[in-house]
């Protein structure tokens, strides 16, 4: 009966951690300035603010980095995942719901580099809250999403750079 009790706690266990497991927090920033053009690299302002993000983000215990397969969102996740030494996977922006629920299923803190047009929506989906859409020149507003009872409340922040 009572190995029955400990094998039944244990299952409970892992039942629940697989239930309720969701990323701590949530990170989404939009890729830094960019050059003009199809797929275009960063600027020399978007270089800088990059680097910057890694700062920035420090304080974050980041586990998984998430980017667009774009030379924009990859040139600005880049510099992050190298001072993390983390290995970025790739979404597809397109298919965000789908994406929100292969988020939910991960645990400890995510970085998500998107689009002007795809961050707020993210953040919505994820959030359940609806979020005002960004300029085109919007480069330094950034999201943190942090679980409390089991919702996401959303903080917007910005990353100023000289």
């Amino acid at each position: 009966m009572k190995a029955f009790l400990v094998v039944t706690s244990l299952l409970l266990g892992l039942f629940s951690t697989a239930v309720w497991a969701k990323p701590s927090n949530i990170i989404l920033i939009r890729h830094a300035e960019k050059q003009s053009g199809t797929d275009p690299l960063l600027t020399e302002q978007g270089q800088k603010r990059a680097a910057a993000w890694v700062k920035t983000l420090a304080t974050f215990k980041i586990e998984q980095l998430f980017s667009t397969k774009y030379k924009r969102t990859i040139a600005t996740i880049t510099p992050i995942a190298t001072a993390l030494n983390k290995e970025v996977r790739y979404y597809n922006p397109a298919q965000l719901v789908d994406f929100k629920a292969q988020l939910l299923k991960l645990t400890d803190t995510v970085l998500v580099v998107g689009h002007s047009n795809t961050t707020p929506q993210l953040a919505g989906l994820l959030s359940d809250t609806e979020q005002l859409e960004w300029p085109e020149t919007n480069y330094n507003t950034y999201y943190v999403l942090t679980l409390v009872n089991d919702e996401y409340v959303v903080e917007l922040k910005h990353l100023e750079i000289e």
